[in-house]
């Protein structure tokens, strides 16, 4: 691939396959706790419209799903709380 735009690859060596999402129809991302629970409810509804979903969650993402530690999850950090491309 060459400057397509976003893509997400996956590679499972133990099947011997790869999976290529390329062209997202849009990308869901946030960098606030506000964002991050406005995209989940994106991403919820994208699934019901039987859209594919690839991205990554950052590891402090997993702080706003545990009340006590959600004032650690960073606001408006250089890496994305969460990016999702809908496919």
């Amino acid at each position: 691939m060459t400057d397509t735009g976003p893509y997400v690859l996956f590679r499972d060596d133990s099947e011997d396959r790869t999976t290529v999402f390329a062209e997202p129809l849009r990308v869901i991302t946030a960098h606030t706790k506000a964002e991050f629970w406005r995209g989940l409810k994106d991403m919820e509804a994208a699934h019901k419209a039987g859209k594919w979903l690839a991205g990554f969650m950052s590891y402090e993402a997993g702080h706003l799903f545990e009340q006590k530690l959600a004032p650690f999850a960073e606001e408006n950090r250089r890496t994305p709380l969460m990016s999702f491309g809908v496919f």
